[in-house]
């Protein structure tokens, strides 16, 4: 799940997402978000960090499940 990125907080499952598909699974869930620029963040950066996080966040808990 992710939140302080849009209006809502908002959670995404992937049951069984290949390896190879996690980067377009979150770059396409970080523009699903729709995250509008504040005087905290761009949407750009928010993005950029659902994309980076997310990325490691799978990778890691992958990892942890062997």
């Amino acid at each position: 799940g992710v939140g302080g990125v849009a209006d809502r907080p908002t959670v995404r499952d992937w049951p069984q997402l290949p390896m190879e598909e996690i980067e377009d699974a979150v770059n396409d869930f970080a523009w699903d978000l729709g995250g509008s620029d504040d005087l905290h963040a761009t949407a750009a950066y928010r993005r950029e960090l659902v994309r980076r996080l997310g990325r490691r966040v799978i990778e890691e808990a992958a990892r942890c499940s062997n």
